[in-house]
């Protein structure tokens, strides 16, 4: 009897285990997808600042095309446990960067004086805002498994005003 009992102990702390390590690959599967969905917002952010910054363009984004942190509110805190805390950092610091530069896009359509130019001044705040999002793409990179695809060349439209 002593070795049934055993035996049962045995097998329901091998379910306990396998069912936690269940858990644990299932949480790093829905991190891992987090990952990638802050990658592609990020991405979305760094095109849309890459083209504000093009010498042809100098125009801040539409606002129907504003930078949004959805993702971030909803994912940060299913890959920071799985991020060291200097990768962290630098996405953390992307996602502020995004919002800033959202601010200042649409504080600068706003303007009496030129509405939606990147000024000088804008350009250097958008320069750093973009080398920081571009690290936070490249942060997630391990977490995610993936890069996302290259910087796309997105017009929307409003060249012209």
């Amino acid at each position: 009897m002593f070795y049934e009992q055993r035996a049962q102990n045995r097998r329901e702390q091998q379910a306990r285990e396998q069912a936690q390590r269940a858990e644990e690959e299932n949480a790093l599967s829905e991190a891992r997808v987090a990952a990638r969905i802050l990658q592609g917002e990020l991405a979305w952010v760094e095109s849309r600042i890459g083209n504000a910054l093009k010498p042809r363009r100098l125009r801040y984004w539409d606002e129907s095309y504003g930078l949004r942190d959805d993702g971030w509110l909803a994912y940060r805190e299913r890959i920071a446990a799985y991020m060291s805390n200097e990768d962290w950092s630098l996405v953390r610091d992307g996602f502020r960067a995004a919002r800033a530069a959202e601010l200042q896009a649409t504080l600068r359509r706003k303007s009496e004086r030129s509405p939606g130019a990147v000024t000088e001044n804008g350009a250097k705040l958008l320069r750093g805002a973009h080398r920081k999002v571009s690290m936070a793409v490249d942060a997630l990179v391990a977490l995610a498994e993936a890069r996302p695809e290259a910087e796309l060349d997105m017009d929307d439209g409003d060249e012209g005003e």
